[in-house]
């Protein structure tokens, strides 16, 4: 009796002993299966922060690329490129800048830019720079003096608003090219122009009071381009009749004299 109970107990623990290495045996495959599931999880996010560096490389070279291509392009330039803040003090200055005013380019910085202009010019350009810090629409064509290594030098400025992150303008950057040259000449010009007018004029009152004929006509065609008023009055024919015939003046010249004439 005592040994069916000991073979009932036995049965019993070994039952249990089955039950506990089922359940172990569950949990070690639930195990397996969450280190398989976290393994490939460590494997796709290695993956991914390797792409992730790999994009960040590339954006960094590509920035890198950017930065070089926009310094060659800001340092070629044969134009004047300067950045200020609001305060009007210079954060930059390219190559053309150095070369104009004489300055190194980190003399440049913290520098007032007020102090390269015509001070008659100054009311102007702060009244441009409040405009541009409140607006994003760009200044062109705006002529300054600049007091340059050479003495006042004319230049033509094109500027805009650079934002930052926020929206907020922070800088104003501007470009300035040396038309000095075109400015002289257009002033010779203005100056010849009115030289001609007043010879023109000149020539007019002359003509229009003399009591002698003035004609002036083309060398290759003889076609009348001027014709004074005494003209009418000396031979009483009409001007306008001497332009739409031009070779209706031979009327008025003696038969005798015509063949010389013409």
């Amino acid at each position: 009796m005592q040994m069916m109970q000991v073979n009932q107990e036995l049965q019993k623990a070994l039952e249990e002993l089955q039950v506990v290495k089922e359940k172990l045996h569950q949990a070690y495959e639930e195990l397996e299966q969450r280190v398989t599931e976290r393994t490939a999880e460590l494997v796709m996010s290695n993956v991914l922060l390797q792409q992730e560096i790999i994009e960040c490389q590339s954006a960094e070279a590509a920035l890198r690329q950017s930065e070089n291509l926009y310094r060659q392009l800001v340092e070629s330039q044969t134009d004047i490129i300067i950045r200020i803040d609001l305060q009007g003090q210079i954060t930059f200055a390219n190559v053309a800048a150095c070369q104009t005013f004489g300055w190194k380019q980190d003399e440049f910085r913290g520098q007032s830019f007020f102090q390269l202009l015509h001070p008659d010019d100054l009311p102007q350009v702060m009244e441009s720079i409040t405009a541009l810090a409140t607006s994003y629409y760009p200044l062109t064509n705006c002529e300054r003096c600049a007091l340059t290594v050479k003495g006042i030098r004319y230049f033509q400025w094109n500027a805009i608003a650079i934002p930052n992150d926020k929206g907020e303008v922070v800088e104003i950057q501007q470009v300035g090219r040396d038309i000095t040259e075109q400015q002289a000449a257009l002033h010779d010009r203005q100056l010849a122009e009115a030289a001609l007018r007043q010879s023109e004029e000149k020539f007019r009152t002359f003509s229009e009071n003399t009591h002698a004929m003035i004609w002036i006509a083309s060398a290759d065609s003889f076609y009348p381009l001027y014709i004074s008023p005494a003209y009418e009055k000396i031979w009483g024919r009409s001007s306008q009749r001497l332009f739409e015939q031009p070779k209706s003046w031979v009327d008025a010249v003696h038969p005798d004299d015509r063949d010389r004439a013409t």
